[in-house]
């Protein structure tokens, strides 16, 4: 059992940095007790997601839209992700988006 659940999120999953890193770091991550879930909120997960998942990290794509004015819409899109950290027991939210 983690003694920690960490949210990173990001846009599409992609070859880069953080990813990379992360995927790399995992088994350290996991040895600490550090599980890493993984949100992409892109328009499509992203071709790094299945990095994520070989590495036995959970993946969720949840989209958002880029130039959305509907206001209605974000308060259900974020009642989603913060009913989703809630229900999961998420510790730290890391935001990657840019």
């Amino acid at each position: 059992m983690s003694s920690m659940k960490v949210l990173h999120i990001f846009n599409e999953i992609r070859y880069s940095g953080a990813e990379i890193m992360y995927a790399d770091a995992s088994p350290l991550f996991l040895d600490a007790g550090i599980e890493m879930v993984v949100l992409s909120t892109g328009n499509i997960p992203g071709e790094f997601a299945e990095q994520f998942r070989l590495k036995g990290i959970e993946v969720k794509h949840v989209r958002l839209p880029e130039n959305t004015h509907n206001l209605l819409f974000l308060f259900k899109y974020f009642r989603y992700i913060y009913q989703y950290i809630v229900t999961n027991k998420i510790d730290v939210v890391h935001v990657h988006r840019a």
